[in-house]
């Protein structure tokens, strides 16, 4: 009667108390997981910040490009109009019959 009560009683405890242990185990696991989680959630994060920064300082680069490239195409323009319609005299005087203060007016 008693001394067997006292026993399962003891093996009920026992049981009782390795599932704790193991409770205990699990939820150190699982806060160790959650830790684990933050950091990788912040990893992510700043991979993020990290990406829009970078795609923002390519779009820049790629705006500058084709300011560039229009200010280049404009020049090159410029520069053909200039040669293809330049205007060369067949005489010019040896004397300027006017001066000014950017340069002299040759007949």
């Amino acid at each position: 009667g008693r001394d067997g009560d006292k026993e399962e009683l003891a093996a009920i405890a026992t049981a009782v108390n390795a599932a704790a242990a193991r409770d205990a185990e699990l939820m150190k696991a699982v806060e160790a997981g959650a830790a684990r989680d933050e950091q990788i959630l912040a990893a992510v994060e700043a991979g993020a910040q990290r990406d829009a920064g970078l795609r923002q300082q390519i779009r820049g680069l790629g705006d500058s490009l084709r300011r560039k490239t229009k200010k280049e195409s404009v020049r090159q323009l410029k520069e053909s109009q200039l040669a293809q319609f330049e205007v060369v005299p067949d005489y010019v005087e040896d004397k300027p019959f006017a001066r000014g203060g950017e340069g002299e007016v040759f007949m």
